[in-house]
């Protein structure tokens, strides 16, 4: 999460898209874990790897926590959006069980 106000308005559209998704749904509740955090109480290691400031939103290695893709959270429409991460997770999540 991120409270600055060039931030906020997108990623408040892409929350409230995310429950709407099945696939998605299906996949937290399954073999991805879900991670949220204030981007001004941002682990260190985490913000030197560009996590609030960077990206936004990514899907990081279960090793680490490094990020092994990220989304663009300005770009497109939040349900487009929240389908690209699905399908990301969906492809990565067989090497994670």
């Amino acid at each position: 999460m991120d409270d600055d106000p060039t931030c906020w308005p997108f990623l408040r559209e892409i929350f409230g898209a995310m429950p709407k998704n099945e696939k998605l749904r299906n996949l937290l509740n399954g073999p991805c874990a879900a991670m949220l955090l204030k981007a001004d109480s941002m682990p260190e290691y985490m913000g030197a790897l560009g996590a609030g400031s960077d990206y936004h939103i990514a899907i990081l290695s279960p090793e680490g926590l490094t990020p092994m893709g990220t989304f663009r959270y300005v770009a497109g429409k939040p349900e487009s959006l929240v389908e690209e991460i699905a399908k990301a997770l969906e492809a990565v999540a067989p090497y994670w069980t």
